[in-house]
């Protein structure tokens, strides 16, 4: 068993699911906000897809796509451009995703890890919260 963090994403238009990712991340991260920025990373780069394929069948986007990110560290330094003791390790992730918030392609927003969809992907979870992700993801 290695240390390396699973990145995982659901995109949602409309209420449904559209796009949706999980993949093992290639190197262990040195840190939760490290990981996250990885994930973020694969998850925006599928926001510009999506958004792309939409504005090519004229649905356009008058605001950011809502970025919902369960790590505090990690809105705070896209939000602040703050640079931290673990934010060297992530460099490229950092100034690509801090570029598509400041360019207004997303907007980070913070959402518990209860409520994080995507913890539906990989996490070991009990029925109860099996089960109220489903059906946020209107599966049901």
């Amino acid at each position: 068993m290695d240390k390396k963090s699973m990145s995982r994403f659901v995109a949602m238009l409309n209420g449904g699911p559209v796009v949706w990712g999980l993949k093992k991340q290639a190197s262990t991260s040195l840190s939760s906000t490290e990981a996250e920025f990885i994930t973020l990373m694969s998850a925006t780069q599928e926001l510009i897809w999506l958004r792309g394929l939409l504005s090519s069948i004229n649905h356009l986007f008058c605001t950011a796509i809502p970025l919902l990110i369960d790590n505090q560290k990690a809105i705070s330094l896209i939000k602040n451009r703050l640079s931290s003791k673990h934010s060297k390790y992530i460099e490229l992730y950092y100034y690509f995703i801090c570029e598509k918030f400041a360019d207004g392609i997303i907007a980070a927003k913070y959402i518990s890890t209860d409520e994080q969809l995507a913890n539906n992907l990989t996490k070991t979870l009990t029925s109860i919260k099996f089960n109220k992700l489903v059906e946020g993801l209107s599966f049901t």
